[in-house]
Formats: structure tokens, sequence, C-alpha cells
């Protein structure tokens, strides 16, 4: 048996089966948060509320999830139900298109996530070290190109509409706003602060970059 097809968590099947019920939403576009809130409440009840707590828990979480995304981006591909992008901040089903990407074609992502060992071997030292490498990386992007699609989950992260076009004080408050609700010292979500962040980021880099 292959790594990729050692499936050992009990969550698997059930979580897999609750995207599928969730077809309607994915079209639509959703983010790994508002994913992972719906899982977490009726009918599923799959996810607990420390499920998005702590980074040994945020990772688990994050990785089953992808998990199960991946394998359905696979399996609709075959069965020409559509093509899901995938993204923390977007994850959508687009319509099939028959000269689109072929399941063999090489993703990195695809195999870290279907190759269930790193679920099991990945440390919260190694999840701490993780997410220090990516604020890194957008702190070294300061000055680099946000591309279009970033743009778009960016301003839908923060509330705009994705072909919107927000001055600097308009992303500026939004944020503030947004992240007064959801800060973690205030009783909020991590990962929702984290993405609201990280969209403020892309953003201000895609300001002085049209500047």
């Amino acid at each position: 048996m292959s790594a990729e097809d050692e499936v050992t968590h009990p969550l698997v099947e059930q979580v897999t089966i609750a995207i599928q019920d969730q077809l309607a939403l994915l079209r639509e576009g959703v983010s790994e948060y508002q994913l992972i809130e719906k899982l977490q409440n009726a009918p599923y009840w799959l996810f607990d509320k420390e499920a998005l707590r702590e980074s040994g828990n945020l990772f688990q979480t994050h990785f089953l999830l992808f998990h199960c995304l991946y394998t359905l981006r696979d399996s609709w591909r075959r069965g020409q139900i559509g093509e899901l992008a995938i993204s923390a901040t977007s994850i959508k089903l687009h319509p099939y298109k028959s000269d689109g990407p072929a399941i063999a074609e090489a993703d990195p992502l695809r195999t870290y996530y279907l190759d269930w060992s790193h679920f099991s071997r990945t440390t919260e030292s190694d999840v701490d070290d993780m997410l220090n490498s990516f604020w890194k990386a957008m702190s070294d992007n300061a000055y680099g190109i946000v591309s279009e699609p970033d743009k778009a989950d960016a301003l839908e992260v923060l509330g705009f509409a994705p072909d919107a076009t927000p001055t600097t004080q308009q992303i500026k408050r939004q944020y503030r706003s947004l992240q007064h609700q959801n800060h973690p010292d205030k009783g909020g979500n991590n990962t929702l602060s984290q993405s609201l962040t990280a969209a403020y980021k892309a953003l201000m880099i895609s300001k002085r970059t049209d500047d």
C-alpha cells in the first residue's frame, strides 16, 4: 500500500461525505475557515471547538480537511464534475474543462496532503516553523507582486467584492474592524486572525505595486 493510500483517521470518510453535501457552497466559493465552521456545527459536528486552537490542533484539522479536498478533486476530475481550486482563503468548484489539468500532472501540494504520514509525523514545533516561514515569506515579498487571483482572494477575506478597488484607507479601516472582532487576545479565532493579516498584507503589497 502506498503512502497515498494509507488513511487511518476515523473522520476521513465522514468529512469527505460532508464536503460533498456542500456542492452549492463550493460552487460559490468558501474559505477554509468557513468550511471548518460548517463542519463544526449541525448537522455534522465533525470538528470540536478546539480544532482551530493551538498549532498542533490547527495543523491536524487543516491537514485532514485538505487531504479530503485533494481526494475529492481527483474524484471530481475523473467524473468530470468540476475542477476544485484549493487554497486557505478560497475553496471553489469551477466547471469541468476537458483541457484542464490532469491528475497525473505534478502537484507538490497534492502529493503532500495525500501522504498521510505527514499527519502524524508533523510536530507542534514543525508547525510553528512552517508558520514562521510563511510570515517571513510574506515579509520578504513586501516589494513583490501579488497575482490577480490572490488579490481577489484577499479582497474576499476582508469582506470586499473580488473585483472591488478599495482605497488604502478603506483597506486599513476594514482590517482594523475585523481584527478587533476576531483577534485571539479578544477571544477571537487565531486562524481567521492570521488570514485577515495575510489578506491585509497582500492588498498593501498590491496597492504599492499599482501605485
